[in-house]
């Protein structure tokens, strides 16, 4: 034996091999095949194609058994599961590379009221008289009243300087800035979801306050149900997206209803199933803690999670 199938001794703990694997760490003797281009691809497909290990069952477990993932955690039973907070890093790396196609991912023309969402745009003259008043009367989120002004002043700042710098030959739109500020607003949203999920364990604490369980526990549950929402938006409004513009050529308010609605609609159910099963809970109350999870998602994404995306992205643009 030559290379690597000649070793002494194990490359990662030190010990003298003596067989086919190491007998103080358990790993396997490496030989020079290990090294070559042909075991990396069996290793990448033995792990896609191996629906017994961890990710996998995990993820199944998540989107066919609501709330086992949970009920097991709180048991105990965690060997044969992905801890909670990587399978929220799946669905996290899932989010960042899928297209922006939901309320969590805000561009500037979202953020901004419509007299703002104009100015940054490139193409006012070619929109129709109907779309442009519809743009002029959107207030902008809650934040805006106040934020506004932050925009108007930083963009007049920055004008001020460009043409100083050009001797007036250039300055510094509001199209500038959102150009810069759309840059930086994906990653920092999908960094920012969860903020959502404490309101979530917050809403379960209070309503299972009685129960003999600790907060880190209800957290646990609303990660679980968010991680599966997360999921949930990309596989539905990915596709449905892609068949709207197939269709009709672009993103209708039709379409904006159809996919709120059957949403909304499988996140309920969903969450219903899993709260009883987690917390064997009657139907009626799991179905009524389930309304009020999602009442309150909408409340803390519209109040909060905005405000701060906003904010963060304003402070590094």
């Amino acid at each position: 034996m030559t290379g690597t199938d000649a070793a002494t001794h194990c490359p990662n703990c030190g010990a003298p091999l003596q067989g086919a694997y190491c007998a103080a760490c358990g790993q396997p003797r490496l030989r020079d095949a290990d090294r070559r281009f042909l075991h990396l691809m069996r290793q990448f497909f033995g792990a896609l194609t191996n629906l017994d290990n961890r990710v996998w069952r995990s993820i199944r477990a998540l989107f066919f058994r609501p709330g086992l993932l949970s009920a097991d955690y709180i048991a105990g039973r965690r060997a044969r599961w992905l801890p909670p907070i990587s399978l929220f890093v799946i669905a996290n790396l899932l989010f960042f590379l899928a297209p922006p196609l939901s309320d969590f991912t805000l561009p500037f023309d979202d953020q901004v009221p419509g007299a703002l969402s104009l100015a940054a745009r490139d193409n006012v003259d070619r929109l129709s008289p109907a779309t442009r008043a519809r743009i002029e009367q959107w207030p902008g989120q809650l934040h805006s009243r106040l934020t506004a002004g932050w925009v108007q002043a930083r963009v007049a700042k920055r004008d001020s300087a460009a043409r100083a710098r050009t001797d007036g030959r250039a300055g510094y739109t509001v199209a500038d800035y959102a150009r810069a500020y759309d840059a930086r607003a994906v990653p920092i949203s999908k960094l920012l979801i969860i903020l959502h999920v404490p309101f979530l364990a917050l809403v379960l604490a209070s309503a299972f306050r009685r129960r003999p369980l600790y907060f880190a526990e209800h957290l646990i549950v609303a990660l679980h149900l968010f991680t599966f929402y997360v999921l949930l938006i990309q596989l539905v409004v990915g596709p449905l997206g892609y068949l709207e513009r197939a269709v009709s050529g672009g993103w209708s308010a039709a379409f904006d209803t159809v996919w709120r609605t059957v949403v909304l609609t499988l996140m309920l159910a969903y969450s219903a199933v899993a709260i009883r099963r987690v917390y064997a809970t009657p139907w009626w109350r799991a179905g009524l803690t389930a309304a009020a999870l999602l009442v309150v998602l909408l409340a803390a994404n519209f109040v909060v999670y905005r405000a701060v995306q906003f904010v963060a992205v304003f402070a590094i643009t």
